[in-house]
């Protein structure tokens, strides 16, 4: 697995997000997850090439990398690292 990215959006935009996956990597190419959290909707893609990834993430901007960043335990781990 090279990138993660999740959305969390209307079960619509999900929908979208899966048939564009389907269509434009193939199924061997990406792995998704779902479940219903606080924020609605939400699914994690995985997927096997960079480019892939990258393309997904073009077409579908609101689409955030899953990679932990944004969460506030790694920011407090980076004040605590300085």
């Amino acid at each position: 697995m090279v990138d993660s990215r999740a959305v969390a959006r209307p079960l619509s935009v999900l929908i979208a997000a899966i048939a564009w996956l389907s269509k434009s990597c193939g199924a061997d190419n990406f792995a998704s997850h779902s479940a219903l959290s606080l924020a609605g909707n939400t699914a994690a893609f995985h997927f096997r090439s960079i480019t892939k990834a990258r393309t997904f993430g073009a077409s579908f901007p609101d689409a955030t990398l899953v990679d932990g960043t944004v969460s506030s335990a790694y920011e407090l781990a980076r004040r605590k690292g300085k």
